[in-house]
């Protein structure tokens, strides 16, 4: 086919450009002396029939390919086929005209395919240089493109079959997988067993057909775990109308479906049963053990009055570290059953923090007074929240600051509160004993104990107390300090409207 295009080509190109330049009988070659004209255009029309159909290969691929090089030479052909012939038609007819010597013609026809040559072969140039840089300004535009793409989203690249071929960094960290083990892996490597085998057969009709699939996928990671991901597989098409590989554009969603599941009936049901169990909890801590620890004690002090002076020092001392046992026993049993009762049935009203301070102040005047503590006060704001629980959350951060005070100086203790954006921002600081880095998120668990009661009395559950009135007001709550010099308690309380920052205050005795 293409031995028979190039003769045809020649044939056609030879016959036509004779009778073009009006060469003389003798001067023909082979057949072409006598092959009329419209010989010689049947032979180019078959030349460009033959040529139109097979385009995708030989040399008519070359010449009607989508590449730069096929561009050059469709931009070539005139001036090597068409430029010579009219150009040379152009000069004989001169010199015939002229009865000018062939040297002469020679030279004007040399000097003016070269002044013609190079001036279409810069605008040719040019042109191709204009179309290279608005590919290089497109090319550099899908970069970004691509690049925002990739830190953005979830990008994988998958054949006809479902075999991944291309997976960005984002795909390789949420599935736990490397990049080589998931190339040449089928995506169903990724299958968390959630959906049914409909939902996947749904999805593979829909791209199969040439359409884009969006939805919601739950996949299961390299380590096991499930995160959801919102898809959207796009099928790129070939000139068949048949899709050739499927282009998958990810966004994680896991943190969004965890909102909703709480937000779900099935979820609040659940919590709702907890908090029934939670309360049978608490009549049972409130009842059924504080019994027979009401029981123990009556019995002690029975056995104290009964054989007082009976029993001997060991009997009298044991007898004494079963009534304390028991009382500890019974506050922590009170303390746990305070802590479970937080935030059921409080509701919010506006409440003036300074008047809660001064309140606590009141509440722990002998403390005080046996400390030697002094207080600075700063103006306070008056808030949304539940007068019991800040009044809690206010004297337990002052009583710690009172109980854990340096032993060779008084307490000084700073209250203070500031806005910080939508919040209210208190701190709590004292110069006491302080609190090492490495033990400041555990007093805030339940029970947790720096200090044996030996010298610090307590049941743990004081800051736990705090730490949970704060999380259900919305806040936060934490603590900065170092080891012998201080600590600084702070939680936060979103602002609420109606709330307003009080400018004076009614100071303790003690600071006037």
């Amino acid at each position: 086919g293409e031995t028979l295009l190039v003769i045809l080509s020649a044939i056609a190109f030879l016959a036509i450009s004779s009778y073009i330049l009006e060469i003389s009988h003798q001067f023909k070659i082979f057949f072409i002396l006598t092959m009329a004209i419209h010989t010689s255009i049947l032979f180019a029309l078959l030349a460009l029939a033959l040529g139109l159909a097979q385009v995708e290969e030989g040399v008519a691929a070359l010449l009607w390919g989508g590449h730069i090089g096929n561009r050059v030479l469709r931009y070539l052909v005139p001036l090597l086929f068409l430029a010579p012939v009219v150009l040379g038609k152009v000069v004989l007819t001169f010199m015939r005209s002229r009865d000018l010597h062939p040297e002469f013609g020679v030279a004007i026809y040399t000097m003016a395919f070269i002044i013609g040559g190079a001036v279409y072969v810069l605008v040719m140039v040019f042109h191709l240089n204009r179309i290279d840089m608005e590919k290089q300004a497109y090319m550099t535009e899908l970069g970004y493109f691509k690049t925002a793409l990739d830190k953005a989203a979830i990008v994988a690249i998958t054949d006809v079959n479902g075999k991944i071929t291309f997976a960005n960094r984002n795909f390789v960290e949420i599935s736990g997988y490397s990049r080589n083990e998931l190339i040449g892996q089928n995506h169903r490597i990724l299958k968390s067993g959630l959906h049914p085998p409909e939902f996947y057969r749904n999805i593979w009709r829909t791209i199969a057909r040439g359409n884009v699939w969006h939805g919601e996928i739950c996949n299961r990671a390299k380590n096991g775990s499930l995160y959801w991901v919102a898809t959207s597989l796009v099928p790129f098409m070939n000139e068949e109308g048949k899709p050739y590989q499927y282009l998958a554009i990810r966004q994680d969603i896991t943190a969004r479906k965890a909102a909703e599941y709480l937000l779900s009936p099935q979820y609040v049901r659940k919590l709702e049963q907890k908090n029934r169990d939670l309360e049978q909890f608490a009549y049972v801590a409130s009842h059924d053990l504080q019994e027979p620890l009401r029981t123990i004690q009556a019995y002690s002090e029975v056995l104290g009055r009964e054989y007082a002076g009976k029993m001997g020092d060991f009997g009298e001392k044991g007898l004494e570290f079963l009534a304390e046992a028991a009382t500890r026993m019974s506050k922590l049993v009170q303390g746990l059953l305070d802590y479970s009762r937080l935030g059921r049935e409080n509701p919010k009203e506006m409440v003036d923090c300074n008047h809660v301070i001064s309140e606590v102040l009141e509440d722990l005047e002998r403390t005080i007074a046996d400390s030697g503590a002094t207080f600075s006060l700063h103006p306070l704001p008056v808030a949304r929240g539940n007068s019991v629980e800040l009044r809690v959350l206010f004297q337990n951060l002052i009583s710690n600051a009172l109980k854990f005070r340096d032993p060779d100086s008084p307490p000084v203790i700073e209250i203070d509160c500031r806005e910080e954006g939508e919040d209210w921002y208190f701190t709590v600081t004292d110069n006491g004993i302080g609190i090492a880095p490495e033990h400041q998120e555990r007093i805030f668990v339940i029970f947790q104990r720096l200090h044996n009661r030996q010298k610090y009395a307590g049941t743990g559950i004081g800051l736990a107390h705090c730490k949970k009135i704060v999380s259900m007001m919305g806040g936060e709550i934490g603590v900065k300090s170092e080891l012998n010099q201080g600590s600084t308690f702070f939680f936060s309380i979103p602002k609420e409207p109606g709330d307003v920052y009080e400018q004076e205050i009614e100071l303790h005795p003690a600071d006037r």
